[in-house]
C-alpha cells in the first residue's frame, strides 16, 4: 500500500518497535483483539500475514487486472483498519478476511459490470516432473485444457474452487465466507468440479 493510510500506520510502527513477545507468532485472533484494543503493530502484522493471500483471491476472480487487484487489497485492509470490531471472536479471523474481501469484488463488480477470464489457477510451488520433451508437451496441454474449463465457470463456481482446492478452507469456513449453507458448498463445488472435467474432455477430444 503507498497511501497516506500506509504512511500512517508505518510512522505508528516507528513509534512502537516489535517487543520479545511478539517473535512468539501470537495468533490471528491474538492480534485482531490487541489491535481492537489500540495496537497499531498488531494490524501491520496481519497485514503481513494476509496482504499475498488477499491479492491472490482478489486477483484470480477479477480478469487479472493487476493494479485493480491491488488497490482492492487495499481497501479490504482499510476496511479492517476502520472496523476491527465487527469481527467476531467466535469464528476464525482468516474466514472473516477472506468474507470482507468476497464483499469487496461484490461491490467491484456491482459498480463495474465486467466479465472475468482465468490465466492460471493452482499455482503451486512444486514442478511436475516430466522425462521427456512429448510427456512436457502432454501435460501443457492437459494444463491449457483445465484453465479454458475454469475459464466457462461462473463467478460462484470459481470463486468456490478457488477457496477449498488454493485455499484449503474447509467446507464450514467456506460456508461463512460466502454465507451459504455447508451443503450448498458441497453441491456447488461438485458441480464446479463435473463441469471442469466434462469441459476438459470435449476441449480434448477436439484436439
Amino acid at each position: 500500500m503507498t497511501s497516506v493510510f500506509k504512511r500512517k500506520v508505518d510512522n505508528s510502527i516507528k513509534d512502537s518497535p516489535i517487543r520479545n513477545q511478539d517473535l512468539d507468532e501470537p495468533s490471528d485472533e491474538t492480534l485482531i483483539r490487541q489491535f481492537s484494543n489500540g495496537s497499531r503493530i498488531s494490524y501491520e502484522l496481519l497485514v503481513t500475514r494476509y496482504k499475498k493471500r488477499i491479492f491472490e483471491f482478489i486477483y484470480f476472480q477479477i480478469k487479472q487486472h493487476k493494479h485493480d487487484a491491488e488497490d482492492l487489497t487495499q481497501d479490504v485492509f482499510i476496511e479492517l483498519y476502520k472496523k476491527a470490531e465487527n469481527f467476531r471472536h467466535e469464528s476464525k479471523f482468516s474466514t472473516y478476511i477472506f468474507s470482507v474481501a468476497k464483499n469487496i469484488v461484490l461491490n467491484y463488480f456491482r459498480a463495474k459490470y465486467r466479465f472475468f477470464s482465468l490465466s492460471t489457477l493452482f499455482n503451486k510451488s512444486e514442478k511436475v516432473e516430466v522425462s521427456n520433451m512429448q510427456e512436457q508437451l502432454i501435460y501443457e496441454a492437459d494444463k491449457q485444457q483445465i484453465v479454458r474449463a475454469l475459464n466457462i465457470l461462473n463467478a460462484d463456481e470459481r470463486q468456490i474452487i478457488y477457496l477449498c482446492d488454493k485455499e484449503d478452507f474447509s467446507y464450514l469456513q467456506i460456508s461463512d465466507i460466502l454465507n451459504i449453507k455447508v451443503g450448498t458448498v458441497r453441491s456447488r463445488l461438485n458441480t464446479a468440479r463435473k463441469k471442469v472435467i466434462k469441459i476438459s474432455r470435449e476441449n480434448a477430444d477436439e484436439l
